[in-house]
């Protein structure tokens, strides 16, 4: 069976399959989930519990404000600042500090 995850929001309980998700990004202790179908919600976690929900799905974190799925990722865009950008062309800032890890990621993986 696959992984299911829980997402607990102000008014609702959700269950999903983590590929639904497109990535994550978090203010503070907020978390907006960013949904394939184009839905968002908000949690009251921080990036760390968010990550914890997803471990083990194919998930990296090129910023410490963003969790991404990596079956998303169409390029990484180096012109002036490192960026992922999404199958669905939002763009996804890459901490300097982990721009390596995220260019072997890519490498491997193509």
């Amino acid at each position: 069976m696959k992984k299911r995850i829980t997402i607990h929001t102000e008014n609702s309980i959700y269950v999903l399959d983590p590929e639904e998700v497109l990535y994550c990004h978090c203010k503070g202790a907020s978390t907006t989930i960013h949904l394939t179908n184009d839905e968002t919600m908000e949690v009251s976690k921080d990036m760390e519990a968010v990550e914890t929900l997803v471990e083990g799905s194919g998930f990296i974190r090129p910023h410490h404000a963003y969790l991404v799925n990596k079956n998303y990722i169409l390029r990484m865009d180096m012109a002036d600042d490192f960026n992922l950008v999404l199958t669905n062309h939002v763009q996804i800032p890459v901490d300097v500090k982990r721009q390596k890890e995220i260019l072997e990621f890519i490498k491997i993986n193509n």
